[in-house]
């Protein structure tokens, strides 16, 4: 039987993601603004490795609906408005979770599998 190929997809590698982050807070740094996922498209960054440096960067790097910025650079408000987006896409988890154990405790009963 032929050997089958891995597929590149996924969250990238972690040392991978750790040099994005740097890479993202650097220009943060140097710009000290919010910066859109367009503009650090022009730096090569796709918007799926915005997310995954912004993810390593361990909340040194704020996000919303402006973009990205550095947390040191970030006002008081624009903290409690990332600390908001946060913790209401907590919730939506929240629900999720919930939804999906009723749903399979449900189907499982009916299967006699519980």
């Amino acid at each position: 039987m032929p050997e089958q190929l891995e597929l590149a997809v996924g969250k990238p590698e972690p040392v991978k993601a750790r040099h994005m982050a740097a890479r993202m807070i650097a220009i943060l740094a140097r710009r000290g603004v919010w910066v859109t996922r367009a503009e650090f498209a022009t730096y090569g960054f796709a918007p799926r490795q915005c997310r995954a440096a912004c993810e390593a960067s361990h909340m040194r790097v704020l996000f919303g609906q402006y973009g990205y910025k550095l947390l040191r650079y970030a006002s008081p408000d624009e903290i409690r408005r990332c600390l908001g987006t946060i913790k209401s896409m907590r919730d939506k988890l929240d629900a999720k979770y919930i939804q999906l154990n009723n749903r399979a405790h449900r189907a499982l009963h009916r299967r006699g599998e519980t």
